[in-house]
């Protein structure tokens, strides 16, 4: 931030002086930024260009040009900081900036005689402004430089603050959207209006033709013709247009196969042409897009999309057209159902055993995500009949075990035909019947000890297993007893409660207890012992048993345990009828 120096302030306040004031005497003044500095042209509206004068405020002091706007030219007079202004510049400037109301200056500006700012004769508040000289001539006196203050060299009155940066050559390149179709209008001639109109044609044109973009396969007449409430039987990847890609379509695919299935086929569309009103090819279509849309359900569908599967080729295909390229085919079709990626391809004829081991492996122990719901029978939605709706849905699921494991028996022979027909298994099986007998008995010996391990183990896990239940039987039967042994416990506390009170008469005093003491002694005695845990229960008849047949020890101990209850929350004092504390 620049330095506040006592000059710059004075600028300030004389700026504020003029401004405020010419709200009110109607003279106006421009604020203007030159090469010499920040410049006031002080003017009169109503006689524009008869008086004016022009303030041009420099680092040295003040400069200023009077007289008309045609009159004004050549450089400005300069005043130096802490000379008096001259007397034909102070009258012109009196002159110019005389007005009613003019004269009042803000509190700001220090009207001391040894320090005048400025001091008009001919104001009517020339009493309030301060003394003038003796000449009548207004004076205007500025603070001294400051200390170390230096000048530029040949007019030390005068001190440039800084300098022009030179010039730097910059490389421009044009790019972008604007230059582009600058480049465009400039090519063919045209103006922006035309050139805008023929790309907002091409923009509607490139839109229509894509929205009426032929479907990517013809479509069947039957399909065309189906019955919307049969949509489990429905292909819904021919539905939609996408039978060639299948599980392969991606969801921004079946997205622009519905949008344009549906621009075709909407019932709205077609009776405005005309044609028949039947939206049940309509739904098909909405069916199918909900079906594929949601990830489950297009996994449940894709599950049993029998086209597309890859039959397995017969023995006459692999000899015709090669073992490799009929095979591929399939193992990458029913690669789509495992749950491990990536799956090993098939590989060719230079793939080693190890390799090859791996791939068939890896298929006999194929992981299936394949489920079969998507063909479950409809399970009823109401709730009156939800035995039938139970046996139905025991029903499918036997019925998608049963699919499961004759889909994994498929896989096997499938697997076992490829590995029939494979040649790399029958060289592999020649190169190691060489060293069959050599090794024979090492295997023999390794299945033996193998065989020997398993019996070990399973004879160790029958007998923990055995020890085990034994063990369990027992804490099972230790447990029973502990139950009925403190069941029992229960039992007798409760007597000896219930037996206290009636030892003691009920807690009557003289004569025999009435109906009505028995049965609220009683019910007072049942509400304590279903508050309380069988240990307090136990503490509390031990408590009954020590007090015998005494009335008051007896009360005092049922009064102490309903005491305890109704400080643990668990009971409250108004639930009793006689035992209260």
């Amino acid at each position: 931030m620049a330095q506040q120096t006592p000059e710059s302030s004075l600028y300030r306040d004389f700026a504020e002086t003029f401004y405020h004031s010419s709200l009110a005497s109607g003279v106006r003044f421009i604020y203007q930024i030159g090469a010499g500095g920040p410049c006031f042209t002080f003017y009169d509206p109503a006689s524009l260009g008869d008086h004016v004068a022009v303030l041009q405020f420099r680092a040295d002091g003040l400069g200023f040009r009077t007289g008309s706007l045609t009159e004004l030219g050549g450089p400005p007079r300069h005043l130096v900081f802490g000379e008096p202004l001259p007397a034909d510049l102070a009258q012109a400037v009196s002159a110019t900036l005389e007005a009613p109301g003019f004269t009042t200056l803000p509190s700001s500006l220090s009207l001391a005689p040894d320090n005048p700012v400025f001091t008009p004769t001919t104001s009517s508040n020339s009493s309030e402004m301060g003394s003038q000289a003796d000449d009548g001539i207004p004076r205007v006196r500025f603070p001294p430089k400051p200390e170390g203050w230096k000048g530029d060299p040949g007019n030390p009155n005068f001190r440039a603050l800084g300098t022009l940066s030179p010039p730097v050559m910059r490389k421009i390149e044009p790019a972008g959207p604007h230059f582009l179709a600058f480049a465009r209008r400039k090519r063919h001639g045209r103006t922006f209006s035309e050139d805008e109109r023929i790309q907002a044609q091409n923009k509607v044109k490139k839109i229509e033709d894509d929205e009426s973009t032929e479907i990517s396969e013809p479509e069947d007449p039957l399909m065309l013709s189906r019955d919307a409430k049969d949509w489990k039987g429905q292909d819904h990847y021919a539905v939609l247009g996408l039978s060639k890609y299948r599980w392969k379509a991606t969801p921004e695919q079946i997205k622009n196969a519905h949008r344009k299935k549906v621009l075709r086929h909407h019932p709205d569309k077609k009776a405005a042409k005309g044609q028949s009103d039947d939206d049940s090819f309509f739904k098909c279509i909405q069916r199918a897009n909900e079906i594929l849309e949601d990830p489950v359900k297009r996994r449940q569908f894709d599950s049993v999309d029998e086209a597309a599967d890859v039959d397995p080729p017969s023995k006459k295909e692999v000899q015709k057209r090669g073992f490799y390229k009929m095979w591929n085919p399939v193992f990458e079709s029913e690669a789509r159902f495992s749950n491990k990626q990536p799956v090993p391809m098939l590989g060719d004829e230079n793939s080693t055993k190890e390799e090859v081991d791996e791939f068939y492996n890896f298929w006999y122990n194929f992981d299936s995500w394949r489920t079969f719901e998507y063909l479950d029978e409809d399970v009823p939605d109401d709730n009156e009949g939800r035995d039938h709706k139970r046996h139905i849905e025991k029903k499918n699921a036997n019925a998608r075990r049963k699919k499961k494991t004759e889909d994994t028996a498929r896989l096997r022979q499938v697997v076992d035909q490829a590995l029939e027909q494979d040649e790399r298994i029958k060289r592999f099986r020649q190169e190691s019947k060489a060293n069959k007998n050599k090794k024979k008995n090492e295997r023999e010996a390794a299945a033996k000890r193998e065989a020997e391990e398993k019996q070990k183990a399973k004879e160790e896990a029958d007998r923990q297993q055995k020890e085990s239940e034994e063990a369990a039987k027992a804490e099972r039967a230790e447990s029973k007893k502990a139950k009925e042994a403190a069941k029992n416990a229960v039992k007798k506390n409760k007597r000896v409660l219930k037996g206290s009170v009636k030892d003691v008469n009920y807690f009557a005093s003289g004569g025999e207890a009435s109906a009505a003491q028995v049965d609220g002694v009683l019910t007072d005695v049942e509400l304590i012992i279903g508050k309380v845990d069988p240990d307090e229960l136990a503490a509390l008849a031990s408590k009954l048993n020590l007090a015998g047949k005494d009335a008051e020890k007896v009360k005092g101990a049922y009064e102490d345990e309903v005491k305890r209850l109704v400080s643990d929350g668990k009971i409250k004092g108004e639930e009793l009828k006689v035992i209260k504390y």
